[in-house]
């Protein structure tokens, strides 16, 4: 999935054959902005990382450890220029949490200006979500 600042929110997640997953994530902080990118766990935790003006940054992590925390993803990234690439690995049969227009079971991650509106079963936070109740999913924001 690319993710521009510009409308930078996505999701990465598995809803079934969940442990473990690979998050692969690079971004870069240009046009003599810095950058911040956050990561959103579905407990409400959340970890952020600042990227320095002309910088990149990578991350790989293994997820799927804490069922109904990191199985689900929330990825946002802002400072005007920056942008980043993000994809998940996850092990065979493994399928997305995601309602899409049109269905795909692999689709692991999701950028919702490209691919929008997508909507998930999962309970998720309520500031994820449209309707504002995240308890059932909900289309995702």
């Amino acid at each position: 999935m690319l993710l521009p600042a510009t409308d930078g929110v996505g999701y990465c997640g598995l809803a079934q054959h969940v442990e473990p997953w690979t998050l692969h994530i690079a971004a870069v902080a240009g046009g003599g902005v810095p950058a911040v990118l956050t990561i959103e766990f579905r407990d409400g935790d959340s970890i952020t990382f600042n990227i320095p003006v002309n910088t990149s940054f990578s991350l790989t992590e293994a997820f799927g450890g804490v069922p109904g925390v990191d199985d689900l993803l929330r990825i946002t990234l802002s400072g005007s220029g920056a942008n980043s690439v993000v994809s998940a690995r996850a092990r065979a049969n493994a399928l997305d949490p995601f309602i899409e227009g049109i269905a795909e079971t692999d689709n692991l991650c999701v950028n919702l200006v490209d691919e929008g509106p997508i909507s998930t079963l999962l309970a998720v936070p309520n500031s994820w979500v449209v309707d504002g109740d995240g308890t059932n999913g909900g289309e995702l924001k």
